[in-house]
């Protein structure tokens, strides 16, 4: 992950906070401006009934979103696993293939050296 892609997603993280935050602050505003109403208890709790459920049905739609984005970022993470394991895999395997062949020289110099008859340290 390049440096620009994670301070975008710095920014990103930092702006849906701060909009949550003020997504909770006028709720709050709403609550106090019910409370300086004069106005009946009764409907005092009316309001604030009605304020509350608008903002647990908005605390669930901030759920739903960050769910789904946690899911896309699993999704995401699983994906570069399995690509660096593939790199992984692959430069393994071609690190054998490369002592492998090593091997086969140091052993064809060797079978050359002998029956060349010269001598062998």
């Amino acid at each position: 992950m390049s440096n620009t892609t994670c301070s975008n997603q710095n920014l990103n993280v930092k702006h849906v906070a701060t909009l949550f935050e003020e997504v909770q602050n006028r709720y709050i505003k709403k609550l106090t401006t019910i409370d300086e109403k004069h106005i009946t208890t009764d409907e005092r709790h009316k309001q604030k009934l009605a304020v509350y459920e608008s903002y647990v049905k908005d605390l669930s739609i901030q759920t739903r979103l960050l769910l789904q984005s946690l899911d896309e970022l699993e999704n995401e993470a699983n994906q570069r696993v399995a690509l660096l394991e593939n790199k992984l895999k692959k430069a393994h395997a071609s690190l054998q293939q490369h002592h492998s062949l090593s091997d086969v020289t140091k052993s064809v110099s060797y079978q050359v050296a002998v029956e060349s008859g010269l001598r062998v340290s």
